[in-house]
């Protein structure tokens, strides 16, 4: 849980562009910070109302993670059936110019 007091993490946090996917090096370890029941948000609250405040907002950071992964997922099987549409689209242009 000590990732957040790193010098270099929170500041890359807040210059990263929130549409693009963390760091390979960066999700796996903000996803064990977040997923430490002492660094929930709301374990967090009467502590410290501003470390409840930077728990929220490693979280939402995750969970954005999370689904640019899931969009990027979808983007690339996307792309994969519309090179075998393009494909399949050709075969059958091919096929009727030699029934012709």
């Amino acid at each position: 849980a000590d990732i957040v007091g790193t010098k270099a993490v929170v500041p890359s946090l807040q210059r990263w562009p929130t549409d693009k996917l963390l760091p390979s090096w960066l999700a796996p370890l903000l996803e064990r910070y977040v997923s430490d029941p002492e660094c929930h948000p709301h374990a967090l609250r009467e502590l410290s109302p501003a470390a409840s405040q930077m728990a929220s907002w490693l979280v939402a950071r995750v969970e954005c993670h999370k689904v640019l992964e899931q969009v990027e997922t979808k983007r690339q099987s996307l792309g994969d059936l519309s090179h075998q549409m393009a494909a399949l689209a050709a075969e059958v242009a091919g096929g009727r110019s030699a029934v012709a």
